[in-house]
């Protein structure tokens, strides 16, 4: 049976294709990686200046992001708000 993958969000989210297998596969993995995505680092590879203390978790940094500022690149190992470390790696 051929089927048209191509499905609107709200047959997605509201499931309304009755339990079928493959929609339910889908959901797991796309709601896998939406919370992947949401866990992975913010990164700015156009960063004017060098990141302080200041560019921490309440601007989306986290622990691994990268900030490039054209010239360094500084890696985040903790994004405390108000106590962010980062370290020069180039």
């Amino acid at each position: 049976m051929i089927r048209d993958l191509d499905l609107t969000a709200s047959e997605l989210k509201d499931n309304k294709l009755g339990g079928d297998p493959l929609v339910e596969d889908y959901l797991l993995k796309t709601q896998a990686i939406a919370e992947l995505a949401d866990r992975a680092p913010l990164n700015n590879y156009e960063y004017s200046g060098s990141p302080g203390i200041a560019t921490d978790a309440s601007l989306g940094f986290a622990a691994g992001s990268e900030i490039w500022n054209g010239l360094n690149l500084f890696k985040c190992v903790d994004s405390s708000e108000g106590a962010a470390v980062w370290i020069q790696i180039v």
